[in-house]
């Protein structure tokens, strides 16, 4: 495209430009100054300008793409631009900073801070993973020690309100079930287990608390299915 970007200098630009290759310079003049003051350089597809003496630049695009950009939230905007516009100013800032070695300095430096914020972060979530690590196997041996004291391996302390045999562990609604016949009626106890290491008493989640409240509010119909298969294979439900 090169100077057609430019629409209103591309006649004198034409008439004056002597390689349609070659680069232009960027000048600013002051109001009501004679001096022109160079700044930077615009590549030849009028695309980019890259600053003198400077990491900084500018980049090319259209009313329409001003139009499509896209706010992401936070006071800024994504405007979509060419990958070959952007890359071409790319390669004329990294220019810039060779040519100038205060610059290569600074971004020597920065790069260096980079790579150290990514070993930071790197180790920040390697110290997160081994402290998940550490609260499972934490919470992993506190179902342990619980299994154990119902197995009678480890002291209860005190007596517990249910018949301490035939318990089962459970995998919805509470933890464990202990079942226990009183003559001929049974005696089901529903047990959840937990461990406190604030000295608080543990609360229970959604499920739990709905299973308590129909025990306890004798919203409980119980049901018994026997299930088998007879010779032939066909399966029986009584």
């Amino acid at each position: 495209m090169g100077i057609e970007r430019l629409p209103g200098a591309k006649k004198k630009l034409k008439a004056t430009r002597s390689g349609r290759n070659q680069p232009f310079a960027v000048r600013l003049t002051p109001h009501g100054s004679k001096t022109h003051v160079r700044i930077g350089t615009m590549n030849a597809e009028c695309s980019g300008i890259s600053f003198a003496e400077s990491a900084n630049g500018m980049i090319f695009f259209d009313y329409e793409q001003l139009l499509a950009r896209r706010e992401i939230g936070d006071g800024t905007s994504l405007i979509r631009v060419s990958e070959e516009d952007a890359s071409k100013l790319q390669l004329m800032i990294e220019q810039e900073i060779t040519r100038h070695p205060r610059l290569a300095k600074r971004k020597a430096r920065r790069k260096q801070t980079n790579v150290e914020a990514k070993i930071s972060e790197h180790e920040v979530k390697e110290l997160r993973k081994e402290n998940q690590k550490m609260r499972r196997q934490i919470n992993n041996d506190a179902g342990t020690l619980i299994e154990l004291q119902l197995a009678g391996i480890v002291p209860l302390g005190e007596k517990p309100p249910f018949p301490f045999k035939h318990i089962q562990q459970m995998k919805y609604g509470c933890d464990w079930l202990s079942m226990d016949f009183s003559g001929s009626t049974l005696h089901l106890y529903f047990i959840e287990s937990n461990l406190s290491r604030n000295g608080r008493k543990p609360t229970l989640n959604d499920n739990e608390m709905r299973l308590r409240k129909a025990i306890l509010g004798r919203k409980v119909i119980t049901h018994y299915t026997h299930h088998w298969v007879d010779q032939d294979g066909k399966i029986r439900w009584d």
